[in-house]
C-alpha cells in the first residue's frame, strides 16, 4: 500500500491509503506515531426502525471509503450503506496548515430517516513503549503524564467541563526533538484517551469523538450542532530530549495562544444568575419575580446595564430536556411571560434582548426597566 504524504516546510504527515487515519508525523529530525493499528472509524447513527441510537454495525450498515487527493490535503469520502444504498455520507478532510494538520468533518448527507450522531477516530496521537522517550500528557487536574509502559489498560472520554476544566479539549504528545498539541475546536466534541496492548507492545493514544448531533434521551430531540467538528494538530520542533520535561515546549505554545476575550454583551454590565427552578421544584422564582428583581437592581445600581441569566428557564427546571432549550418552563410563567415583547420597557431609549445560551442552559436578557 502506498501511503499518502502531506508536507509543508519541515512538517510532514503520512496518511493511510484506504482509511481516514494518520500513520506518523515528522518535524525536522523528530517523529511521532499517530495510529499504530488503523481501523474503520466508529459511527453512531439514529435508526428510525428501532427508534434509538446504534453503531453503524449494530444498525446493519456497511462501510465504504473513497480517497481523494487535493491541493491542500486528502479527503476520505465515507458512505454508510444499507443493502448497497447509501443512507449516510460524510467527508473527513485532512489538510496541512502552517503549523501542522487540520482534520474536519463535513458534507453530511442523510437518507431514509437515518441520522448521523457522531464519528469516533480513536487514535490521532500515540506513544508506545517501543518508542523510547515518547509520552502523552493530559493537562487536566494539574496535568498527568502517560507512560504506556507503566499505565494500566483502559479508555476514558473527556468532555468539556465549564466548572472545573479549561483544558480537557487538549492533549499533548512528545518524543525526543518533537512535540504535538491536539486541540479540539468545538466544545461539543470529546477528547478520547486509551492505553492498550498491541501485540507485545504497550501503547497510549489520543483520539476524538466528532459530534454532529447532540445526543438526547429522546432521539427525536437530537439536532445538528451549531459549530462543525474540527481538530488541529500543531507540530513543534524542540531541542528538549528529557523524558520528564518533553511536554514543556507544547505547554509554552499553549500558554501563548490563550486569550480571555469577553463578549461585548458583558462590557460594563452587572452579570448574575437567577435560579428559576429545578426538577421537583420548577418555579422557585417565576419570570415575573425575576423581572421585578432586575428592576430593583436597576435602581440600586444607579441604572447600570445588566445581564441576568435565568437558570432553569426550560421544561421542568434546571437541565431538564437538554439539549432542547427552546421549550419554556410553564410553571415559571410559560412562553407568554418569557416573550421579549412582555419585557419591552416604556422608556424610549430602553432595550431588551433575549439570548438562549446552549452551553449554560440559561436565558439571558439585558433590561432597562420602566420607571
Amino acid at each position: 500500500m502506498e501511503y499518502q504524504r502531506l508536507a509543508q516546510g519541515q512538517l510532514a504527515v503520512t496518511l493511510h491509503p484506504k482509511l481516514p487515519a494518520v500513520d506518523a508525523y515528522r518535524v525536522a529530525g523528530g517523529s511521532l506515531r499517530a495510529d499504530p493499528h488503523p481501523v474503520e472509524p466508529t459511527c453512531l447513527v439514529y435508526s428510525p426502525a428501532r427508534g434509538c441510537n446504534l453503531t453503524a454495525a449494530e444498525a446493519g450498515l456497511s462501510w465504504r471509503c473513497a480517497v481523494h487527493g487535493h491541493d491542500a490535503g486528502v479527503s476520505y469520502e465515507i458512505s454508510l450503506e444499507r443493502e448497497e444504498r447509501p443512507v449516510i455520507g460524510f467527508i473527513l478532510d485532512f489538510r496541512m496548515e502552517h503549523s501542522g494538520l487540520r482534520l474536519g468533518l463535513g458534507q453530511v448527507h442523510e437518507a431514509e430517516g437515518f441520522q448521523l450522531v457522531h464519528v469516533e477516530l480513536p487514535r490521532l496521537l500515540s506513544a508506545c513503549a517501543s518508542d523510547p522517550g515518547s509520552r502523552l500528557v493530559l493537562p487536566t487536574h494539574g496535568g498527568r503524564r502517560i507512560d504506556p509502559a507503566r499505565c494500566s489498560t483502559g479508555e476514558r472520554t473527556h468532555r468539556y467541563n465549564w466548572v472545573r476544566d479549561a483544558f480537557c479539549q487538549v492533549g499533548i504528545a512528545y518524543a525526543p526533538g518533537v512535540a504535538a498539541v491536539l486541540e479540539l475546536e468545538s466544545l461539543n466534541d470529546w477528547l478520547l484517551s486509551s492505553v492498550y496492548a498491541l501485540g507485545s507492545d504497550a501503547c497510549a493514544s489520543f483520539g476524538v469523538r466528532m459530534v454532529y448531533r447532540m445526543e438526547a434521551q429522546e432521539p427525536g430531540l437530537q439536532f445538528p450542532v451549531h459549530r462543525p467538528s474540527a481538530v488541529r494538530l500543531v507540530l513543534l520542533a524542540t531541542d528538549q530530549n528529557d523524558t520528564a520535561a518533553g511536554w514543556v515546549p507544547a505547554a509554552r505554545w499553549l500558554h501563548a495562544q490563550r486569550r480571555n476575550p469577553n463578549p461585548d454583551r458583558y462590557a460594563e454590565r452587572f452579570i448574575y444568575k437567577v435560579f428559576v427552578g429545578k426538577p421537583g421544584s420548577p418555579s422557585e422564582v417565576s419570570f415575573d419575580a425575576a423581572l421585578a428583581g432586575v428592576r430593583r437592581r436597576f435602581h440600586l445600581f444607579d441604572g447600570a446595564g445588566q445581564v441576568c441569566y435565568l437558570v432553569g428557564f426550560q421544561h421542568q427546571g434546571h437541565d431538564t430536556g437538554y439539549p432542547d432549550v427552546f421549550t419554556v418552563n410553564e410553571a415559571a410563567g410559560g412562553a407568554a411571560t418569557a416573550s421579549p415583547y412582555n419585557f419591552e420597557p416604556k422608556r424610549p431609549f430602553g432595550f431588551t434582548r433575549i439570548m438562549m445560551s446552549m452551553m449554560t442552559n440559561a436565558m439571558a436578557f439585558d433590561q432597562e426597566p420602566e420607571t
